[in-house]
């Protein structure tokens, strides 16, 4: 067995070793193996011990021996788990399809630890989410029905959340288990800020409600050929250190846990970062609560291999290229939140919230699509079905009639024009973005990105009143285009055609019909 940071167990082996048991006194006997969780890892099928498999206390990380035993030492009263190997799966609970990948520390002899083969291709996708966020049950509600339109049922191989489960009434955990378990899919997750009790005395105190029903708050999994670490980069010891009650924060336990990790995985495999808060926010660089204070310590740790980072928090999209040691960029991507603006209003004819993100795009999730060292993502709308939202801005947007403003999107009087602009919100775009317009089969322009507020989530939060979260506000976007309207259009129809190339190389399009009109 190797242990992959040194502990007293490299000096003195429970299972046996240069120094046997029997030459200690009873009492240091009880309190060596007290320090320390024995267990076995083994083929749920066979019974056979696993060799080579890693099991966690949350800091350090040793292998299985060649029959499958671990020993490892006790880290307060964190869990110890095990990181489900490539090829292979954890048992998942049938009613919430949670892997079951972990054990309390709370007895001297940990129990076995069973997995099951499993084929896993290197090529996957993955459905992620970040904020479901319901806060009472109308808002559960709100939830199960975005899940029960059918635009969940593409294949994938997994789902994960990156944290905010619930807003604050953690005794939802249980209910919002069962309906995300509706997906059919084995579900990780890592906790948000919301996710904790802040009346806690301490932060390890404020992780117990989540612990007793998801397990350790840090830990990774293997599938095909990707590493998945899932972080807990909540701090709430920086307690008034901002306007929140919390800071973005990896600390040294959970550093020490991703170096351990890596060191027993190859420099050519796909590492798949998730956390809660951003490394880094354009929305509010300034706010420690939106970002993270050790981001550099982790960056430095995979500056020399294939890896994406993604996370949540924001309730908005956007996408980072962080500089590495030695010149590379690092991809982070925030993703945008399923609640959107918290599950706020107006409401739609069933019913049901609008919910559109602070930054103008639809509340919605993101697929990971996975091939080797590869990756893309996809942006996933809960509302609209298009990947942008095309609109004409102008001397209209001052009119104090909200639905006067929107037909003005699509109508331009033609003493207008020359104040007039396209605006286009690519969902999920970013810096590597391209994006190009087209009016009447003329030759494309470019398009420059600009930040500012989405005219339309302007609108429809003026028009959602009390439905609308005191706090909700639109906020300027990092993924909108803007170009001059020609200033040449006769009067009548025109067609206008906007193409976006995404970081990925993919491109989409987007049409919009609109009409100048006399005056």
């Amino acid at each position: 067995m190797f242990a992959i940071n040194p502990t007293r167990r490299d000096l003195l082996s429970i299972s046996g070793g240069a120094l046997a048991l029997s030459t200690l006194s009873s009492r240091s006997r009880a309190e060596l193996a007290s320090a320390f969780l024995s267990g076995k890892v083994i083929d749920a099928e066979t019974g056979d011990g696993l060799p080579g498999v890693r099991v966690s206390n949350g800091r350090d990380i040793q292998l299985t021996d060649h029959e499958g035993r671990y020993s490892i030492a006790r880290n307060g009263d964190n869990a110890i788990f095990v990181i489900k190997p490539a090829g292979w799966t954890a048992p998942v609970d049938p009613k919430t399809m949670l892997p079951q990948i972990h054990r309390a520390a709370t007895a001297l002899q940990a129990p076995d630890f069973a997995l099951s083969r499993n084929e896993e291709p290197d090529a996957f996708d993955v459905v992620m989410f970040a904020d479901p966020q319901p806060g009472n049950d109308a808002e559960m509600g709100y939830l199960r029905a975005q899940l029960a339109n059918g635009s969940m049922d593409a294949p994938a191989a997994f789902g994960l959340t990156l944290g905010d489960l619930v807003g604050d009434d953690l005794t939802l955990f249980d209910r919002y288990n069962q309906i995300i378990a509706q997906i059919g899919l084995p579900w990780w997750n890592l906790p948000g800020n919301h996710d904790l009790d802040f009346s806690a005395a301490s932060s390890f105190d404020a992780r117990a409600p989540w612990r007793r029903v998801f397990g350790p708050t840090t830990h990774a999994f293997e599938h095909g050929a990707a590493t998945f670490i899932m972080l807990d980069n909540i701090n709430l010891d920086g307690r008034g250190a901002g306007a929140n009650p919390y800071c973005g924060q990896i600390g040294a336990d959970n550093l020490a846990f991703v170096e351990a990790l890596l060191k027993t995985t190859p420099r050519d495999r796909l590492v798949v970062l998730c956390m809660h808060i951003p490394l880094v926010s354009a929305t509010d660089p300034k706010d420690p609560g939106s970002n993270t204070s050790d981001a550099d310590a982790l960056l430095a740790l995979i500056a020399d291999r294939p890896c994406v980072s993604f996370a949540g928090h924001m309730h908005t999209t956007e996408h980072h290229y962080l500089p590495l040691p030695g010149g590379a960029l690092h991809h982070h991507h925030i993703l945008t939140a399923l609640s959107g603006s918290w599950w706020s209003g107006p409401m739609d004819p069933l019913g049901q919230p609008m919910a559109q993100s602070c930054d103008g795009a639809p509340n919605g999730w993101h697929i990971l699509s996975i091939n080797g060292a590869a990756y893309s993502t996809r942006f996933v709308s809960g509302r609209e079905p298009a990947q942008m939202r095309i609109m004409l801005a102008g001397e209209a947007e001052a009119t104090t009639d909200p639905l006067a403003r929107r037909m003005a999107s699509s109508i331009v009087p033609a003493s207008a024009l020359a104040d007039t602009k396209i605006l286009v919100n690519i969902f999920d775009g970013g810096p590597r973005t391209k994006v190009d317009a087209c009016v009447n089969g003329c030759s494309p322009s470019t398009m420059a990105r600009a930040s500012r507020p989405d005219p339309v989530t302007q609108q429809l939060f003026q028009l959602a009143g009390a439905t609308r979260k005191p706090w909700v506000r639109a906020e300027p976007s990092s993924h909108i285009w803007q170009a001059d309207l020609p200033a040449h259009l006769a009067c009548g129809l025109h067609r206008l055609k906007v193409t976006a190339t995404n970081e990925y190389g993919k491109a989409y399009q987007g049409v919009l019909i609109f009409e100048i009109t006399e005056g």
